[in-house]
């Protein structure tokens, strides 16, 4: 599973960890899904990913529904790159629709480094939402996690990796 498809790009790597794999790929902006499907098409993947497009709150409390009705089956894997003041509400619907011992990838965690400022949460709605996901999972029984720094083009970055018990 993937909040945030943008272009596709991350959707396509997913999809080709195996023939198996089968990605479902939620989008906000409708433009953004259009050329994502394209690309995927391009790619020939367009079959194994599924463009779900929607807020990403209102389209996982349907995949939830789904899930809990044996309508789709629980997932394994889940990369969160969309909207950071939603990344608590994403990750923790994400615990409720994926097996004991999955993964869960949260992007954009160390935001140049400004995620360690409490006046940086207080002036920008993104370190906030990041802050408060950290925070929250520092609290939370049944997952483990850490987040990993990267340097690169976006100067300095990182991830959030978390296991579900």
């Amino acid at each position: 599973l993937e909040v945030g498809t943008l272009g596709g790009y991350s959707a396509a790597w997913l999809a080709t960890t195996s023939p198996d794999t089968k990605v479902t790929t939620i989008e906000l902006e409708s433009r953004y899904a259009a050329v994502a499907r394209q690309n995927l098409i391009k790619a020939g993947l367009s079959e194994r990913v599924e463009i779900l497009q929607g807020s990403g709150r209102t389209v996982l409390t349907e995949i939830e529904n789904q899930v809990r009705r044996g309508e789709r089956q629980k997932f394994d894997f889940v990369f969160i790159d969309a909207n950071k003041p939603d990344n608590l509400a994403y990750f923790n619907a994400a615990l409720s629709i994926t097996k004991e011992r999955a993964v869960i990838v949260v992007d954009n965690v160390v935001r140049n480094g400004t995620v360690v400022s409490e006046e940086a949460a207080e002036t920008d709605d993104r370190v906030r939402g990041t802050r408060e996901l950290i925070e929250a999972i520092g609290k939370m029984e049944g997952v483990e996690a850490t987040a990993i720094q990267t340097v690169g083009e976006k100067n300095y970055d990182g991830f959030l990796v978390a296991m579900k018990d």
